[in-house]
């Protein structure tokens, strides 16, 4: 066995207070450093960071632990006075990330744990028009399935219809969504009624339009499907 120090830290041993933590609101973050093997470490510094250090993350605070036993645990607080968790995939903690500790392993400095937060999502397959094929002047059923992919509940938000392209997009029709639990789905009905001329209409649905609903990704709440809208005169 190596007479070095050898500091470990592992994402089970991460936690938030509340859990899962709320954006933009109060958080305390916890992390349990140990010394593995027979020797005492020095003093080193342990880094919490939102996101990976290492590809952009930005550090929430850090602490200066003046030495460890061998085989000894330290448990560390961070008070967070509001947390970011919009485009973040979770918590990173380093340890000793200045090497100020030989140790016999370095490969175990590092922790993760992901923060819990919803993802809604709509997909093109989830969206259809009754009719298919539908004539101006007479009402559409637009039929959504708006599903949270996310680890956590969903909040209340809206899905909003436009029509127009983009730049030139009003808003034709708005529904309330409820609460979606994690890994569920909710099936919303809009009503839509093309003005002529027949020809091509481009439609967007988009569900929390206003970014109500703080998301790991932002980028799949939204379709855009073009409708050729019939003449109600000479439709067979």
């Amino acid at each position: 066995e190596s007479g070095l120090p050898n500091l470990a830290i592992a994402g089970a041993e991460l936690s938030f207070a509340p859990d899962p933590p709320v954006e933009g609101q109060p958080a305390v973050v916890s992390a349990v450093v140990h010394t593995r093997g027979t020797s005492a470490a020095g003093a080193f510094g342990v880094r919490f960071y939102a996101g990976d250090p290492e590809q952009g993350g930005s550090l929430l605070g850090e602490a200066a632990i003046a030495g460890l036993d061998a085989r000894q645990r330290r448990t560390l607080m961070l008070d967070v006075a509001s947390l970011r968790l919009r485009g973040t995939i979770g918590l990173f903690v380093v340890v000793d990330g200045d090497g100020e500790v030989e140790e016999s392993l370095e490969s175990d400095n590092r922790a993760f744990r992901p923060f819990s937060v919803p993802d809604l999502v709509l997909a093109a397959a989830d969206v259809g028009l009754d009719p298919g094929y539908p004539r101006a002047g007479e009402a559409v059923a637009i039929r959504a399935t708006a599903r949270n992919l996310g680890g956590q509940a969903s909040g209340a938000t809206a899905l909003v219809l436009s029509e127009g392209e983009p730049g030139a997009v009003t808003p034709v029709a708005t529904l309330a969504v409820p609460e979606i639990l994690p890994g569920a789905a909710v099936e919303l009905t809009l009503s839509w009624t093309p003005s002529a001329p027949p020809g091509g209409r481009t439609l967007t649905l988009a569900v929390d339009p206003e970014s109500l609903v703080v998301e790991q990704d932002e980028g799949n709440n939204s379709v855009r499907r073009t409708v050729v809208v019939q003449n109600a005169d000479l439709y067979l």
